[in-house]
């Protein structure tokens, strides 16, 4: 397994407006349902990516339901996931209507819990630098004061 990273420059006001390089992790693609059960259906089990795409909907459907009654779902060596919401602020409590105040509604997942689990069973990955992204997209390379990684 190898993450990929790439280096993203940001410019940071508390720093007289300084660009400072921060590393990211860069995703090399995106796999739906349909793919997480391709994959999990090669890792010798007896079921075929058919059942597994339909557990993994099934239980798609029931996270978003049990989310929506007001449950966190704690998943073991994943996170803790419940549902945030934004809402603007009010005077008072008597202020505050629901229909006018709440913008919208998010997904939180919350990894502390589940953060040295994660990590033993992800193990340590080997990291790859992606080129040096340029605005002005006439050069992508790395600089030579970064070093290079395994």
């Amino acid at each position: 397994m190898t993450v990929k990273f790439k280096m993203v420059g940001k410019k940071i006001k508390k720093k007289n407006g300084k660009t400072f390089y921060f590393a990211t992790a860069a995703p090399q693609g995106e796999l739906d349902l349909a793919g997480l059960a391709k994959h999990m259906s090669m890792h010798n089990t007896p079921y075929s990516k058919g059942q597994i795409q339909g557990v993994l909907q099934d239980f798609v459907g029931c996270l978003s339901e049990i989310l929506q009654n007001g449950y966190k779902v704690k998943l073991n060596e994943l996170g803790t996931f419940k549902i945030g919401m934004s809402a603007a602020q009010a005077a008072k409590p008597a202020d505050f209507e629901s229909t006018k105040n709440i913008k919208g509604f998010h997904l939180l997942c919350n990894t502390s819990p589940c953060k040295a689990a994660f990590r033993r069973a992800l193990g340590t990955p080997q990291i790859s630098q992606l080129p040096l992204y340029n605005v002005d997209r006439k050069k992508s390379e790395t600089p030579a004061d970064q070093p290079q990684n395994p």
